[in-house]
């Protein structure tokens, strides 16, 4: 027994023959009623069925269902292949087809939204356009899911903006808000898609949504920021002073961002995390006329990184290690690219020593905590000193620091060079650390 059989079978004998008699062109307003009645009682799989008939492949089959009585009404006889059948009649049925799960409603819903992310595309523009008769909020992700969709975009617009026409406030919010975890690119025609309602219909919904669209201006996403300042130009909107710089810099006009003078330095400084490579020297190329200087770690790194001061990061020690590898993924250049290593490579020259535990030795650059070396690669090549606290150390950070040595650095330098200072109980140090401490380091010495 097939899928559809089975499906066929969870529902009333009634819903069937009613179909039928909406194919024989009976009063279509009476038997919709009817029917939608009967989806109601019969729930989810009533709907499911109805939604099976739009699929292509079913599109002929359903056809069929309904007897060559029909052909013999239309003076047609039934060879098999129904050619030039899928006018005006399945058209008529497509139509009156939607206009039962529209009038379904709530038994309707869930059902219909799973089914815009069918793997037919018939299914799918079926449900869109009911789901957007029906004007329930909870449609409007699944519109949003639709738009980098090749054929139903415009679709999913157009019920988008037909919908918020009709709700305004509630069905903005919810655009944005279930947007907001989409990707750039669908990100980006939700924005879009906002600034087109622009017409006196939508003086109101234009109006709700400029609040929300100026909060886009400082997103932590640059391209975002860019489409919101081009969807508020659109609108015909003018910053106000405080405004004026987010505005700005989101459409990268850093001539006039440095006209701003110290309004820029507090606007510019907070989005310097977030810019692209090319975007973040012409930021602190503007931070430089304006004669300002870092602050924080963070602000210095971003400054070093746009200006190509490997030195001067590799300056900072440890840490400056999570920003540089952050730089590495998130910037393409080759500038980066190949100053990443060099830096890195001069800030773990400057290591001597290592502690494994809770109450750290010397607080200096030289000395590296607890180091989780699980991915490092770059050979410590002026370590001298293995410190281990036995009542607070992590066994398998120190297992993967043996690792890291017998896979990155030299036998005979480990050997001749790093000693292993072990404090505390002796007892609580593992037998196995103990063991490869005496095998592979210099001297292993107990305090």
């Amino acid at each position: 027994m097939t899928e559809d059989t089975l499906l066929k079978e969870t529902i009333p004998a009634q819903i069937d023959e009613l179909l039928e008699k909406l194919w024989d062109g009976t009063d279509n307003t009476i038997l919709i009623s009817e029917i939608s009645k009967n989806v109601v009682v019969a729930g989810r799989p009533a709907v499911q069925y109805l939604l099976e008939l739009f699929r292509s492949a079913q599109i002929w089959a359903t056809l069929r269902v309904f007897k060559r009585a029909k052909f013999e009404k239309i003076g047609k006889e039934d060879d098999g292949t129904l050619n030039g059948f899928s006018g005006d009649p399945w058209k008529n049925m497509e139509s009156a087809l939607v206009n039962i799960l529209v009038k379904a409603g709530e038994t309707a819903m869930a059902p219909l939204i799973e089914a815009t992310k069918d793997s037919h595309w018939e299914v799918q523009e079926r449900a869109i356009m009911a789901l957007e008769v029906i004007g329930d909020i909870r449609a409007v992700e699944a519109f949003i899911d639709l738009l980098d969709h090749i054929m139903l975009k415009s679709k999913a617009e157009e019920a988008l903006v037909r919908m918020a026409l009709a709700k305004e406030l509630p069905v903005i919010e919810e655009l944005i808000k279930k947007s907001e975890t989409k990707s750039i690119k669908i990100r980006k025609e939700v924005i879009r898609l906002l600034a087109k309602m622009r017409s006196s219909d939508y003086d109101r919904a234009a109006f709700a949504f400029r609040g929300l669209l100026i909060k886009m201006l400082s997103e932590p996403i640059q391209l975002i920021c860019k489409e919101a300042a081009k969807a508020l130009d659109e609108l015909g909107w003018k910053p106000s002073d405080t405004e004026e710089a987010l505005y700005l810099i989101a459409k990268e006009e850093w001539e006039k961002v440095g006209s701003l003078g110290v309004l820029a330095v507090r606007p510019l400084t907070k989005m310097l995390p977030d810019l692209s490579y090319s975007v973040l020297k012409k930021a602190v190329g503007v931070l430089e006329k304006l004669n300002w200087n870092p602050s924080s770690d963070t602000e210095k790194i971003l400054y070093f990184i746009a200006t190509g001061n490997w030195e001067a990061i590799a300056s900072l020690g440890l840490p400056a290690i999570e920003s540089l590898t952050k730089a590495l993924s998130r910037y393409g250049h080759m500038e980066v690219q190949k100053g990443v290593p060099r830096a890195w490579e001069k800030i773990y020259s400057q290591i001597t020593t290592i502690y494994f535990g809770g109450a750290p030795g010397d607080k200096n650059r030289a000395v590296w905590h607890n180091p989780d070396v699980s991915n490092l690669i770059i050979p410590i090549k002026n370590l001298n000193k293995v410190e281990v606290d036995t009542a607070t150390y992590d066994f398998h950070q120190v297992e993967r620091f043996i690792t890291y040595a017998a896979n990155y650095l030299d036998k005979k330098y480990l050997k001749k060079c790093v000693k292993v200072n072990i404090h505390g109980d002796p007892g609580k140090l593992h037998q196995n650390l103990r063991n490869l401490f005496e095998e592979m380091f210099g001297s292993v010495k107990f305090n």
